[in-house]
């Protein structure tokens, strides 16, 4: 039997994601990998290096980086030669140049920034199902930013409870399993109760370790994510926003990955001068960081590369003020 790939991304919507092919395209078996979007071209030539008997691969919730558009193209072309079946999905916003050569090397393109990647699969696969309208309402509160859904905090907490591929695959296999919003909850409650006191003493440690960088009336937040935290990357972006009372928040990972939010500032803009993208309020980068950085990341001392990388921000914002002042 050939096998099905999905390559999803990390969080909630990539996880929602998944649930919806899987549940709407009716496939029984498959293999899931779960990836960062500037880890997407080094996946997928992992699987067109060692491709044995795959019939169709599913990629969701993840758009193309600037800098490795070119070999991506390249890659799902050879997949595409070797009759593999791609089927896209996404809901961030796109150069019109990767729709046109991604276009031609998929089976199918599915773009919608209206809605969240869970979207994205329901109104592609089947606008009908009851199940993926209840989810895309939930993941679409988290992903979004809209935070209109009761049930979203539940579902982001439980998602959240782990950083490991294992404990994704187990929280999909669950939503898959109940069908049901309120029976998922009710599965996890435990594990949000047991993490509750961990994850406030985290926000409290993440907003003591907090920089700020202000510039043309700007106000930046940093701070570095821990791989083991219980906080999501946009709750913990939303908090320090708040706590800062701060225009752009910043969270820096070990790996040199960054993920930028805001209310109003574009930090898609940014984010694609750092070789990423996403949306216009939640987008994400990736900075050179040396072994050093790295280091001190590692054992606590990043005070330095926090301000290293906020002032890099900081230079962005600026050119771009000069930019539109300019003009």
């Amino acid at each position: 039997m050939k096998k099905n790939i999905i390559v999803t991304h990390v969080d909630a919507d990539g996880i929602g994601s998944l649930v919806n092919i899987v549940r709407l395209t009716k496939i029984r078996e498959y293999t899931a990998y779960y990836v960062n979007p500037e880890d997407l071209y080094n996946k997928l030539y992992e699987i067109a290096r060692d491709i044995k008997d795959v019939s169709k691969i599913f990629i969701s919730d993840l758009a193309p980086n600037r800098d490795k558009i070119k070999d991506l193209v390249m890659i799902l072309k050879d997949l595409s030669e070797k009759d593999v079946e791609i089927f896209w999905f996404d809901h961030h916003i796109w150069d019109p140049m990767w729709i046109e050569e991604i276009k031609n090397v998929v089976a199918k393109l599915y773009l919608d920034t209206s809605t969240c990647a869970t979207g994205v699969v329901k109104n592609a696969l089947d606008p009908k199902d009851d199940f993926a309208n209840e989810l895309e309402k939930i993941i679409c509160s988290i992903d979004l930013w809209r935070f209109d859904d009761p049930r979203s905090p539940w579902f982001t907490r439980i998602v959240s409870y782990k950083n490991t591929d294992d404990w994704r695959n187990l929280v999909a296999s669950k939503l898959l399993e109940t069908y049901d919003p309120y029976k998922f909850i009710e599965w996890g409650r435990r594990f949000v109760e047991e993490s509750i006191d961990e994850e406030l003493s985290e926000y409290d440690k993440y907003l003591r370790k907090s920089q700020t960088y202000k510039v043309s009336d700007i106000t930046v937040v940093g701070v570095v994510k821990r791989e083991r935290s219980k906080i999501g990357t946009s709750q913990l972006a939303h908090y320090l926003l708040s706590a800062k009372n701060a225009d752009i928040a910043v969270i820096i990972r070990i790996n040199g990955s960054i993920s930028l939010r805001s209310r109003e500032y574009n930090v898609r803009e940014i984010a694609v001068k750092l070789g990423g993208g996403g949306h216009k309020l939640a987008a994400g980068g990736r900075v050179n960081l040396s072994l050093i950085d790295k280091m001190l990341m590692r054992i606590g001392l990043e005070k330095i590369v926090v301000k290293k990388i906020l002032n890099i921000i900081g230079d962005i914002v600026s050119q771009k003020a000069s930019h539109e002042t300019d003009h």
